[in-house]
């Protein structure tokens, strides 16, 4: 049971990662997130890796593992054991390696930083939309 925001987050990433791999691409969106912040360079993930994203998400957050390696390694199993599709071991290394940074990379910004505050809007908003 993730939330929108969730999901949203996990759909970006999973393009961010079928980008970086040169995974093939799915042809529309299914985030609105993702079209909102896209200039135009954002992959768009396959639906395997978008459910592959929620499965490790899932697991992270109920796991307590927090060592990039052993998260990777528990990917590559969550793997193995909900997909019966046959990726080679690098790039399936590398997939879990990427989704086990991104997922750690926000749980410590979560936990360690203040909210920031908008300071200056307009200008925000002038650069989401160019």
């Amino acid at each position: 049971n993730l939330s929108p925001e969730e999901n949203a987050s996990i759909y970006y990433v999973c393009g961010y990662i079928a980008k970086k791999n040169r995974t093939s691409r799915a042809t529309s969106p299914e985030s609105n997130f993702t079209e909102l912040v896209s200039r135009g360079l954002l992959t768009y993930p396959p639906k395997w890796l978008f459910v592959f994203g929620q499965l490790t998400y899932s697991f992270f957050v109920s796991s307590g593992i927090r060592c990039v390696t052993r998260l990777s390694q528990a990917f590559v199993l969550v793997y193995e054991t909900f997909f019966d599709m046959t990726i080679d071991y690098p790039t399936l290394s590398s997939i879990c390696r990427r989704l086990s940074n991104c997922v750690l990379k926000g749980f410590v910004r979560r936990d360690s930083e203040t909210p920031a505050s908008c300071t200056n809007t307009k200008r925000k908003l002038r650069k989401l939309q160019s």
